[in-house]
């Protein structure tokens, strides 16, 4: 990305994301793959990518697999370094970070796993998981611990006999509790949140994205809430980010993003949800894309999504589109504006020809 760009990303995000906890701007990161034919060795999994998240707000962020989502959580959670871009937690870029000061940042961020099966060691105790956070971060850890791990167990709906039970003697959504109340041990600010409820019935999923909801009232903690089920992002989010191909191509307010999408691909993205319409009216309005899905290896130039839209011009080929917000603004602030990458918006397509 051109210095100008990438400062112009920058300024754009700070401005959309004014007193936001968490703001990354122009993020790029690409991988090295073998094999790779001449020039095309490196896949990118994240070209430019702008959001911000606000402190006690859950970011939805949904799209195909391999658009980048698990990328992108792994760059928030300094698992990944981004080969351009920034991002800044309360104004502090966490990369530059070191020692205690980078320690102590890592207790602000914590995540919840997809699989409460295979994120919960089968030989510790639920009182091991949840204090074993405590273990890296000693100075985070509280003078009686079996207090607070009984504590955090009340907090997420299960017993204080719980705390010497195994994964094994527990239901899925009880392990995923354990994972969540592990997340809080530290007190974050910020919880990732990667396909949490995707591997639970659905009566349990309900159970837990309510105790989810609870816990941000209770302690205004913000989530990234990575999610394949538009349903259930509909259900939990305050705002929606929509990623394709390595970028987010559309982001605001949730019921502004469902309602009245603007991108091509959101609305056939919307159009794909499981719905309980007998009459036909669904089926209906399915937008079935034409062709596959690019390359990351090889990104079609201009618009990513322009090769499988069916409203794509010259131009689409040609240029990256910018942010274009709604014609009638949405009636949101400037940060939680609903904006797509499209030259096109769907309120204002071209004619035909």
């Amino acid at each position: 990305m051109p210095e100008n760009t990438a400062t112009a990303a920058a300024d754009s995000a700070a401005t959309t994301g004014a007193g936001a906890l968490l703001e990354v701007a122009g993020v790029r990161k690409t991988f090295r793959v073998a094999g790779g034919r001449p020039g095309k060795s490196r896949l990118t999994a994240l070209d430019g990518v702008d959001l911000h998240v606000r402190r006690g707000e859950t970011l939805g962020l949904v799209g195909e697999s391999g658009c980048g989502k698990s990328t992108l959580a792994r760059v928030l959670l300094l698992l990944e370094r981004p080969d351009e871009g920034t991002v800044r937690f309360e104004g502090t870029d966490p990369f530059a970070l070191r020692g205690r000061r980078l320690l102590a940042w890592r207790r602000r961020v914590q995540m919840v796993f997809q699989d409460p099966f295979a994120s919960l060691n089968a030989r510790m105790t639920a009182a091991d998981i949840i204090g074993e956070p405590w273990r890296s971060h000693r100075d985070a850890a509280p003078a009686d611990r079996d207090r607070r791990v009984r504590e955090l167990l009340d907090l997420v709906g299960l017993r204080a006999g719980d705390a010497h039970r195994y994964p094994d003697e527990f239901s899925g959504g009880q392990r995923q509790r354990i994972g969540i109340a592990r997340a809080l041990a530290l007190g974050p600010d910020l919880i990732v949140c990667d396909e949490p409820v995707s591997a639970l019935d659905l009566s349990v999923q309900a159970q837990v994205l309510n105790l989810l909801a609870d816990l941000q009232e209770r302690l205004g903690v913000s989530y990234v809430f990575i999610s394949h089920d538009l349903s259930v992002v509909r259900h939990v989010a305050d705002r929606v980010a929509v990623m394709y191909l390595g970028k987010v191509i559309e982001q605001g307010p949730t019921e502004s993003v469902f309602d009245q999408p603007l991108h091509p691909y959101t609305r056939a993205l919307m159009s794909a949800a499981p719905s309980l319409d007998v009459t036909g009216g669904a089926a209906a309005g399915r937008i079935l894309l034409s062709g596959e899905i690019p390359s990351p290896l090889d990104p079609p130039s201009g618009c990513r999504f322009r090769t499988r839209c069916w409203q794509a011009a010259e131009r689409c080929a040609s240029e990256a589109p910018p942010a274009r917000p709604r014609t009638d603004g949405g009636g949101a602030a400037e940060r939680d504006r609903h904006a797509a990458l499209c030259h096109f918006p769907l309120e204002a397509a071209p004619a035909a020809g």
